[in-house]
């Protein structure tokens, strides 16, 4: 077996890995803070252990020298690029800028232009020489190897790559002392790997050749791995997964997939307790045999919502279209949801904004919306009607003698006297302190006057007390009453109807009057 053979299959599967997880980053994590970045990481290592895996595979000086400043290509700029990681990981809203960026490139780019004339120029600032050891070997393995004679350049790119990691390992831990929770965990594990990677190059300081294996590539991408791992573990390996489970498998409301053509594929557990699936869930189940409510299943089929009650609660079952990248439906996902609290919660906002607090009867806005519907129909058909406008007389002496909160009571009481005397179908509201307003619809002249009559008796007699002190109450109507409907708006027949109540309280009060429009 050759084992060098092997040696630059595992560098040149080390480069393609690089390449694949440089792709799913950029393509498939755009979400991730710093995704272009690491992404970017990976490119470099990908030509580097591209270079180097071919520079092993070339048996002639000349090929080596070129695969070598292949690698070159990438080398001077990895530490800057992990500079720039270890910012955006520290501020995910970190925006470099060029004026920091562009002094710290200097030695990168003038290393980079030193590699490449190396070797074909007589400059020898990188390396004072490179050599061909034909016989180089170690244990087993024995293959031609590059050898290089350092230069000055190399050593001063070698000490700006540790001052650079020495400034990547002081971000992740100033990182890991201010922040909590796995961000902390993850920033520690960031700064060993950091520290590993700022302590082990030194050694190379104190050799004045290079040759044998370039095990800092097989230590840059380790790390870079460890990098991203770290900073995606929790996110997508974790969090994503946990949210899945909360609200999929673990979700209180029944959750099912359906295929292309409606079969079930998948399940969560509130879905197998749900009365409403007609028998046990089978894989590829078809939808018809889910469900005995038809009306259920065309809603699905049309991909529509649907609501329904099933023992005194709501619910809505909701259809997700599944769809490709490109667009296309692949399966559905439904769920039904418990919809009992929130149609409560409508219900009760519905009512507090229709309803007076005190009185529970229609407040003013209620009753000008409901009238103005009635009206546009009383118009259209020429029904007549009548408005009634009624005022408790001296409501201030009960008050003033017995309290607000006996007041407030009369009010009550009143509201649902007149409530019951009404005519069925009348709309009554409360239109502001001890004034009220009734809609009598469909009627005619004089039983809109006998109804205000059987208002005035019923009130005149009504047995009114307040921790056991009785007291009389009386009231006063105007009424607005028309035949063909001829004024425009309800607010018209409001003031009709308040003319009129103001001429009842002038005439003595406890009364009513009529004034036709």
């Amino acid at each position: 077996m050759r084992y060098s053979a092997l040696l630059v299959g595992f560098f040149l599967a080390i480069s393609v890995a690089a390449l694949i997880f440089a792709f799913y980053i950029v393509f498939r994590l755009r979400k991730l803070h710093g995704f272009w970045q690491i992404g970017l990481l990976f490119v470099m290592e990908f030509i580097y252990a591209l270079g180097y895996g071919l520079e092993l595979a070339s048996d002639t000086l000349l090929l080596k020298v070129i695969f070598n400043h292949v690698q070159y290509l990438v080398i001077p700029f990895i530490a800057i690029t992990w500079v720039y990681v270890a910012n955006l990981y520290k501020n995910p809203r970190y925006k470099p800028k060029l004026k920091h960026y562009a002094p710290l490139l200097v030695i990168p780019v003038f290393v980079l232009i030193l590699a490449q004339i190396n070797y074909f120029t007589p400059n020898d600032w990188n390396y004072q020489s490179v050599a061909l050891d034909p016989d180089w070997q170690m244990g087993a393995l024995a293959m031609p190897m590059l050898t290089f004679v350092k230069g000055p350049a190399y050593y001063m790119h070698a000490i700006y790559n540790m001052v650079l990691a020495g400034f990547v390992v002081y971000t992740y831990l100033t990182t890991y002392l201010r922040s909590g929770g796995y961000h902390k965990k993850q920033a520690m594990i960031l700064f060993i790997s950091s520290l590993i990677a700022f302590i082990v190059p030194i050694t190379s300081l104190f050799n004045p050749e290079s040759t044998g294996l370039d095990f800092a590539l097989i230590l840059i991408v380790v790390i870079s791995f460890i990098i991203f791992y770290s900073m995606t573990r929790y996110e997508v390996f974790y969090l994503k997964p946990s949210a899945h489970l909360a609200t999929f498998e673990r979700s209180s409301d029944p959750i099912f997939i359906l295929d292309d053509i409606y079969e079930l594929v998948s399940w969560n557990l509130a879905m197998e307790r749900d009365p409403s699936v007609a028998s046990q869930l089978k894989y590829h189940m078809k939808l018809e045999e889910m469900f005995t409510d038809k009306e259920m299943v065309q809603a699905i089929y049309d991909n529509a919502p649907i609501s329904y009650q099933r023992n005194g609660r709501h619910y809505v079952a909701e259809v997700i279209a599944l769809e490709s990248k490109r667009n296309q439906k692949n399966g559905y996902l439904i769920k039904i949801n418990e919809m009992t609290r929130y149609v409560k919660r409508i219900e009760d906002l519905t009512y507090q904004a229709s309803h007076d607090e005190l009185t529970a009867i229609y407040n003013r806005r209620a009753f000008i919306e409901r009238a103005k519907h009635y009206l546009e129909d009383a118009h259209r058909q020429g029904n007549s009607f009548a408005l009634l406008m009624i005022d408790i007389d001296d409501f201030k002496v009960v008050n003033d003698t017995l309290g607000h909160l006996a007041g407030d009571q009369a009010l009550k009481t009143i509201s649902v006297e007149l409530a019951k005397t009404l005519p069925k179908g009348s709309i009554l509201s409360r239109y502001g302190g001890e004034e009220f307003l009734v809609l009598l619809k469909d009627i005619g002249i004089e039983d809109a006057n006998r109804v205000a009559q059987v208002l005035l008796d019923h009130i005149r007699t009504y047995p009114f007390s307040y921790k056991d002190q009785n007291y009389q109450l009386r009231i006063s109507i105007g009424i607005a009453f028309t035949e063909d409907g001829h004024l425009p708006e309800i607010y018209d027949y409001i003031k009709v109807s308040d003319d009129a109540l103001y001429h009842s309280k002038r005439e003595g009060k406890d009364q009513a009057t009529l004034i036709i429009t």
